[in-house]
């Protein structure tokens, strides 16, 4: 078998505090995506951080 690409996406919350003190709560996805992992020199990553979105869209984007 020879892995050609390979992606992830990970869910998680992230809470985050204003200078007036309003404390929010964001639920976000992280992903990442390799292509020509089977060509040395060739190979493109990308990431995305997916602000206040789930892991279905997530995984639509993929």
């Amino acid at each position: 078998m020879i892995v050609t690409r390979a992606a992830v996406a990970l869910s998680f919350a992230l809470s985050v505090t204003s200078p007036g003190g309003r404390r929010e709560v964001l639920q976000d996805v992280f992903s990442w995506v390799a292509v020509g992992l089977d060509r040395p020199g060739e190979r493109k990553d990308q990431v995305w951080f997916e602000l206040r979105a789930g892991l279905d869209r997530a995984e639509a984007d993929l």
